[in-house]
């Protein structure tokens, strides 16, 4: 925010005063009119031509000597200006109503944000002294003395300030803060308050993308921030990243710098976590990112990461495929991306360990509908089949039906895409070219043939997944990163705590709350034993996090390795009629379906 505006609202300001004070009403020419007032015996009067204040002297004009013109008043604030003064405004009275429906977390990241966007005003002071009192109230009188020091008022005579209604409640408001932290019984004083603020062990810095394009993940996450917090005495500095690195890694050097936190979590992104897992490097702060991707502390010694990449999942399938269904000819159909090559390179590096050949290959590409496809879309209703899904699954289908003595068909099919309207193109045309897919755990071939277990990632997660139609998709079996299990106790204590707050279970995007509840419990566990610890907290912090083996909580339970790696097994899910639900043991899955049926010709 620019400082004109800042001195525009300070000039509005001097407009009230006038309202109040005859001197501050009165324009230059008003004073010099009135009589000067007599000087003391023992003193001297100060010359006529003396300006009040150095700011009012003007040269006088040539043509009218001996008189000093009117200063013109300053503009006054834009349109633009005076919505942005107004949208503060707004954003106090929503944190207001926060404050009201407990939800404090949420309140004191607006404040903040609004204390940073127009400091030196009276907007930036409220929210700085409605922060101090959040803090007292959290029993954390560091950050309380924090805000405080930047609450500022203007520096005007003691009869003026009583003068304005407003600015005498800030005034009392904040005296009676001051009190209070002068009361504290650990209070930090004004000389040592930078020393015993250095490495606070209940400040903890949160980067996460809370607006832009990323900003629902972000979102998400704070959710899961605000039910593990909530009722500690933990203080939260967010800083909100944008999905942007050069913000991301300017707002971690922000946190560690001027906030002093011995801790950051976040941000979720490869990109920003990459850029602010640099700066926890270069500072040594721990950090706890909730990025999936292990490419983006590469080198980096002084983060975690607590959720399983897309090739974590890809080697939880595999192993499920080879090892527990002995399935050894696999076939892959994966999108041309970075997030499916990962996935395609991790398959099968896992299934080729466990001993299974790869039959076929096929990327998928991305396809341009033409201006035609688009009019018959528009007609029918019904969109045709990509030209990418209709090869790849006619190159499938001859692959399957080709066996000699050295090639056999294959026996799953593990298809990474993202997007459930792809995989049901590829499955529909695959089995229109007579492919059987197996639709129930005990059908292992059809005529001879064997059937097809079709195998995924997250793309399989969607409602318009379940064909209630031939039912293709059912039995299908693919790795997520985070799904409801009643079996497990803090995954079902997650999601019944979520219920409770916010009135509905985690939906897709369920797996960012998740990971940053199990980060949040993470820093609290640690947190408690750290208490005792002689070592400066940023020290302790790098000390436990690096000696974390096993991490359990929402999204199950993981063992750290020391080559940053991950270890557990992702939640597995599987398609049922209209439902999706967690793949139970292939026995009895088997047992719990309904028998097959043997389907009609057609």
């Amino acid at each position: 925010m620019t400082p004109g505006l800042i001195a525009r609202s300070n000039t509005c300001l001097l407009v009230c005063l006038a309202l109040v004070s005859p001197v501050y009403g009165q324009t230059i020419t008003e004073r010099e009119a009135s009589p000067a007032p007599t000087p003391a015996p023992d003193t001297q009067a100060p010359p006529e031509t003396q300006p009040e204040d150095p700011d009012e002297a003007q040269e006088v004009p040539d043509e009218a000597p001996g008189v000093q013109e009117e200063e013109a008043p300053p503009p006054g604030p834009t349109a633009a200006e005076l919505a942005t003064l107004e949208r503060l405004r707004s954003d106090l009275q929503r944190a207001r109503s926060f404050m009201r429906t407990g939800n404090g977390l949420d309140a004191q990241l607006i404040w903040a944000r609004v204390a940073r966007e127009l400091p030196g005003s009276l907007e930036s002071t409220r929210a700085c002294l409605s922060l101090t009192e959040y803090a007292l109230e959290r029993q954390d009188p560091k950050s309380a003395k924090r805000w405080f020091d930047r609450a500022t008022l203007p520096n005007l005579p003691s009869e003026v300030m009583a003068g304005v209604e407003s600015l005498s409640r800030l005034s009392q408001r904040r005296r009676a803060l001051l009190r209070r932290l002068e009361a504290w019984p650990h209070a930090p004083d004004a000389e040592g308050s930078e020393a015993q603020r250095g490495d606070s062990q209940t400040s903890i810095g949160v980067l996460l993308p809370l607006s832009g394009p990323y900003g629902r993940f972000g979102q998400m996450a704070k959710k899961g921030l605000d039910l593990a917090f909530d009722g500690t005495a933990v203080s939260l500095l967010f800083a909100d990243t944008q999905g942007k690195a050069s913000l991301a890694a300017a707002e971690a050097r922000r946190l560690i710098d001027e906030e002093k936190v011995a801790l950051l979590l976040g941000p979720v992104g490869r990109e920003e976590t990459r850029a602010a897992a640099l700066v926890s490097e270069e500072r040594q702060v721990a950090m706890i990112t909730l990025s999936s991707f292990p490419g983006a502390l590469e080198e980096i010694t002084t983060a975690i990461r607590i959720r399983f990449s897309p090739g974590d999942h890809a080697r939880a399938v595999a192993r499920v495929a080879v090892a527990e269904m002995g399935l050894k000819r696999l076939a892959v159909v994966y999108p041309q991306s970075r997030y499916g090559l990962e996935a395609l390179d991790a398959f099968w590096a896992e299934a080729r360990r466990l001993g299974a050949t790869l039959s076929v290959v096929h990327a998928l590409g991305q396809d341009v509908a033409t201006a035609k496809a688009r009019r018959r879309q528009e007609i029918v209703g019904v969109a045709e089949t990509s030209q990418s899904a209709l090869k790849a699954a006619q190159q499938l289908a001859q692959v399957h039906a080709l066996e000699t003595e050295n090639a056999h068909p294959y026996e799953a099919l593990f298809l990474p895409l993202t997007k459930a309207v792809r995989i049901r193109e590829v499955v529909r045309v695959l089995h229109g070219q007579g492919t059987p897919i197996r639709t129930h755990p005990a059908v292992l071939d059809v005529q001879g043939r064997p059937t097809v277990q079709l195998l995924g990632l997250y793309g399989f997660n969607r409602r318009s997944i379940v064909d209630m139609g031939d039912r293709l998709t059912e039995n299908a079996i693919f790795a997520v990163g985070f799904a409801h299990d009643p079996d497990q106790p803090e995954n079902h204590r997650f999601v019944n705590a979520y219920l409770q707050r916010y009135g509905a279970k985690p939906g897709a995007l369920g797996e960012y709350a998740a990971a940053a509840y199990d980060a949040a419990k993470l820093a609290l566990s640690v947190l408690g034993t750290l208490e005792t610890s002689d070592s400066p907290p940023r020290t302790a912090w790098l000390r436990a996090l690096r000696e974390l083996r096993h991490v359990r909580g929402a999204l199950g339970d993981r063992t750290l390795r020391p080559d940053g790696r991950l270890s557990g097994r992702p939640a597995l899910l599987t398609v049922e009629k209209d439902d999706i639900r967690a793949r139970l043991p292939e026995a009895e899955e088997s047992a719990i379906r309904a028998k097959p049926q043997k389907r009609r010709k057609r």
